[in-house]
């Protein structure tokens, strides 16, 4: 029996002895006494990316006892202050140590939403999960089946929201096609307990962009977040890391602050500049190997990058993949960029396949949607030049904002690059949400390569506004809640 098929089993089992003691009639009426749930939908929506379910369990299957007298309360309460979206709380008793007034006690004490995480494989559990206070209920999939559109029903029937948890891309068809809103994509499989954390990074793309995706299980680092929100996660469920942490509050936080905007600076050709992005907050310097003013080779790119705390992304133009592979390694790269029209998926999964990132380029047009759904179901990062007659090398062109929206609402994920510069980063990143930026020549001074260290700082500051001004805003709006007589730690 797998883990899976025996946790449904031990909840029917619960369902018939709840039963006993409570009749579907009474419990519909204290559920309906609850009045309304809150807005789980909204919620994450307006919270900055990665919106972050922060999870209360005191145990698991596959980690055993976690967190055994952890307190509910004081736990919610630093997941709200640090910003979390909604709080999990997971209420199965015999694997994971839970209970229905560990959620009750949550829903009291702070103002976020509450999901109820339990092994869901009866009606009844849904209506149950509502009298205790819960705002929105789990619902697997592999567990539930064909079923998974009656049990949606009934939850919306009694105004709640369902996260819907997949780990195959069937299952994300099949909640999809249920008409799921809130999709979880679980690195965990559920039947063997084992956790791979690429079964998110794969699966979320398939996720339509007007649903929200959540990447779940295996994440236990800001760097793991990041990889998430990369693939295009909209937020994250994080549980044991959290739960294992010292100081959750200031855990939480550093999960959230993974997803700020990515900046690239690229077309490096001297140590100091590499040097100067970095110290200014910069994820990744780009050196090109294309024919461009800024062109350098593998041995000068390894010295310019070398012991640098960053990413180091090599641009590359109609390179055959041997070539690239090879000069990746001289260089010392982490990742690298196909900049020309016609790469082909095959291309992006043999470079991440050789431990590579790879960026691929598509150019604004008609088929520009459909390109970078491609690049990121081959697991690249799309990179859009938003500007008319894009050129390799970093110089010409106007940005087409309008066009570069369009293409950011139809992919979960873009880096947007071509004519940015710090004056006009920042209204680039509120127009278009991307992931990330590229500059080159907007940071520069004179000399083709030579960047302006003032300028750069400056670019770093203008791509991070938005989200740093929006993160800032929402951790204060948290702040302004209840205080803590009531149930609500403020601050």
């Amino acid at each position: 029996m797998s883990a899976l098929t025996a946790l449904g089993e031990a909840a029917r089992a619960r369902v018939a002895e709840a039963r006993r003691r409570e009749g579907e009639d009474e419990l519909l009426a204290r559920a309906r006494a609850r009045g309304p749930a809150r807005d789980v939908w909204a919620r994450l929506r307006a919270a900055p990316r990665p919106a972050l379910v922060a999870e209360f369990k005191r145990a698991s299957p596959s980690a055993g006892a976690i967190a055994a007298h952890a307190d509910p309360v004081r736990t919610a309460r630093a997941y709200a202050r640090a910003g979390a979206a909604m709080v999990s709380v997971l209420t199965e008793p015999t694997a994971f140590g839970g209970r229905l007034e560990d959620l009750e006690r949550v829903r009291a004490a702070v103002d976020l939403p509450v999901l109820q995480k339990d092994f869901v494989v009866d009606p009844y559990q849904i209506v149950q999960a509502r009298a205790a206070g819960a705002d929105a209920v789990l619902l697997i999939v592999a567990l539930v089946g064909r079923a998974l559109g009656d049990l949606m029903a009934q939850a919306r029937a009694l105004g709640m929201e369902a996260l819907v948890e997949a780990h195959t891309a069937e299952e994300v068809a099949l909640a999809v096609e249920a008409g799921a809103r809130l999709i979880g994509v679980n690195n965990r499989d559920l039947a063997t307990l084992r956790v791979d954390t690429k079964t998110a990074l794969s699966l979320i793309p398939l996720v339509p962009t007007d649903r929200f995706a959540l990447a779940e299980s295996g994440l236990v680092s800001p760097a793991d977040v990041r990889r998430a929100v990369r693939a295009g996660a909209d937020g994250v469920l994080v549980g044991e890391y959290l739960m294992r942490s010292a100081a959750p509050e200031a855990a939480a936080r550093a999960l959230r602050q993974a997803g700020r905007t990515y900046v690239k600076v690229c077309g490096v050709i001297r140590r100091e500049d590499a040097q100067q992005a970095v110290e200014a907050g910069a994820d990744a310097v780009g050196f090109v190997f294309a024919p461009s003013p800024r062109r350098v080779d593998a041995g000068t790119a390894r010295a310019l990058g070398e012991g640098l705390e960053a990413e180091r992304v090599g641009v590359f133009a109609s390179t055959p993949l041997p070539e690239v592979v090879e000069t990746a390694r001289r260089a010392g790269l982490t990742g690298v960029q196909l900049h020309d029209a016609d790469w082909q998926p095959e291309e992006v999964r043999a470079l991440a396949r050789e431990g590579l990132d790879v960026l691929a380029a598509v150019a604004p047009g008609p088929d520009a949607v459909e390109r970078a759904r491609a690049a990121l179901a081959a697991g690249a990062l799309p990179l859009v030049d938003a500007r008319l007659g894009a050129r390799p090398d970093g110089r010409g062109g106007h940005l087409d904002m309008a066009q570069a929206a369009r293409l950011g609402a139809g992919v979960r994920r873009l880096v947007l690059a071509g004519g940015l510069d710090p004056d006009n980063v920042a209204a680039a990143v509120a127009a278009v949400d991307p992931y990330g930026v590229d500059v080159s020549s907007g940071v520069e001074e004179g000399r083709p390569g030579w960047k302006d260290a003032a300028r750069v700082r400056a670019f770093v500051a203008a791509a991070r506004r938005h989200w740093r001004e929006s993160a800032e805003g929402w951790e204060k709006a948290a702040a302004g809640g209840r205080e803590e007589g009531d149930g609500y730690a403020a601050g």
